[in-house]
């Protein structure tokens, strides 16, 4: 197994917080309204939905990334810095709907903070997997 380092665990960290964070301007900018299955329901429901389907998300991710078992907390992590790419990506795809409202500096900061610390904790993970498979001897 691999032990990060300060910077991975930092970038880990910023990628958490950045996410959180854009979750809580997602309310505020209504982004039920363009996700897929959420927007077809009535206005209220959707927002509702939107809210609390968060709970069991967030909760489920926290339990999963500061698990006591390494293999499942090094795999949740990879996979939230991966949706934190991904995340960006779909933002960047659903920037032309017409309820898309994501255009301020500050949502834009948190959206590419979230998927360039992902990026980082990505590359980080993977430079330090590469140096430590170099280190161990074959055979």
């Amino acid at each position: 197994m691999t032990r990060l380092s300060p910077a991975s665990e930092f970038a880990f960290l910023a990628g958490f917080a950045f996410l959180l964070t854009h979750e809580i301007d997602a309310a505020f900018q209504l982004e039920w309204r363009v996700l897929p299955l959420i927007r077809a329901l009535p206005e209220e429901a959707g927002r509702i939905s939107f809210v609390w389907l968060h709970v069991p998300l967030i909760a489920g991710m926290a339990y999963a990334c500061w698990h006591t078992r390494p293999g499942l907390r090094n795999v949740a992590r990879l996979a939230l810095a991966s949706f934190c790419v991904v995340h960006a990506g779909l933002h960047w795809a659903f920037s032309g709907h017409q309820e898309y409202r994501f255009d301020g500096w500050e949502s834009e900061l948190l959206i590419a903070g979230a998927g360039l610390a992902g990026l980082v904790y990505l590359t980080l993970s993977a430079t330090a997997k590469v140096r430590v498979n170099s280190e161990t001897p074959t055979p």
